[in-house]
């Protein structure tokens, strides 16, 4: 779905949008999911866009009045202003979900949200590596569609080593900023945080911080130690994980940028009690454990045949069954 902006409107977005955040165009690429490329054509050609970058760049909503068109490709065009495409389903993108409980599929899925997803006021997309994240977002995948019964959409970007997995449904993007307090835009900039109930909850905490680890958290080689690292540049992230490792004893140090231990004793908690639905954090875990195997991670993928029937998600210890 392509929008049509009038004048020299689409110019202006791409470039306040790259200001507003001081971005080179790679870092503007990475930000935004979309190759340098693209945006570079997209800004020389200056009026048409793809729907969902520009509910990504027009943060604030300052640019809808300047949509002058709705074109759909492959089965024609929508003629007309903006209001008559507001009345449109099509442009709402209402796609019909289930409102689930809060349980701890719903934590989890607002920590891997919080960890490496981005909320528009039209789409839910969550990023990964192509190279080790297929199975985890086939996961994810099966995760939404247990929780919201909606359809799901996993695509590799061309020429580049990234997953994306989309949710396009403003019913469930209003459901996450209205019930869980989830900004829309840029997390670090919008003060995102954990929700409260959620961090005073003993196993929904913990299953949130399951899903903030597996995609913004890494269990790795560090020397010949096995190391947990959570890292992330927002404050309030930092300072609720440590709170949840606390409970636990999770971690052991703690720093402006990140959170890790290297202990052998409280790795094992962890995997215990939080656990991992990321088959290449549960590889590194195992083969450490089980073969005192540190492996780098690209040597996990020799590994996944031998894991794949694995029931995820997987805490140490618990045979067949997911952390309580």
């Amino acid at each position: 779905m392509k929008l049509e902006l009038k004048d020299n409107k689409l110019i202006e977005l791409i470039d306040s949008y790259g200001s507003k955040y001081n971005l080179t165009w790679k870092q503007f690429s990475q930000k935004v999911g979309t190759p340098v490329h693209v945006l570079k054509d997209i800004r020389h050609k200056g009026n048409l866009i793809d729907e969902e970058l520009f509910s990504i760049l027009d943060e604030d909503g300052n640019y809808k009045e300047y949509i002058t068109e709705k074109k759909v490709e492959n089965w024609g065009q929508i003629k007309g202003g903006i209001h008559s495409m507001g009345n449109s389903p099509i442009f709402k993108n209402k796609r019909t979900i289930t409102i689930p409980e809060l349980n701890k599929g719903m934590a989890e899925f607002i920590g891997i949200l919080l960890g490496d997803g981005t909320l528009t006021k039209h789409f839910v997309r969550i990023s990964g590596d192509s190279r080790y994240d297929i199975n985890y977002f086939n996961y994810i995948k099966e995760l939404v569609n247990k929780l919201f019964k909606t359809h799901v959409n996993i695509r590799k970007e061309k020429n580049k080593n990234t997953l994306l997995l989309t949710v396009s449904s403003v019913e469930l993007c209003k459901f996450l900023h209205e019930e869980y307090r989830i900004p829309y835009g840029d997390k670090l900039r919008n003060n995102a945080k954990i929700p409260e109930i959620i961090m005073r909850g003993e196993e929904l905490s913990l299953a949130c911080l399951r899903g903030l680890m597996d995609t913004d958290g890494c269990v790795g080689k560090s020397g010949n130690f096995l190391r947990i690292v959570f890292s992330s540049k927002s404050k309030n992230f930092l300072e609720q994980v440590w709170k949840i490792g606390l409970r636990h004893d999770f971690f052991g140090y703690s720093d402006n940028e990140q959170i890790s231990t290297g202990c052998k004793a409280k790795i094992k908690k962890y995997f215990k009690l939080v656990g991992s639905s990321n088959l290449r954090h549960i590889i590194r875990f195992k083969e450490w454990e089980e073969n005192s195997k540190l492996l780098y991670v690209n040597e996990t993928l020799n590994f996944y045949k031998k894991y794949i029937q694995i029931k995820l998600p997987w805490a140490h210890g618990a045979v067949g069954s997911a952390p309580p």
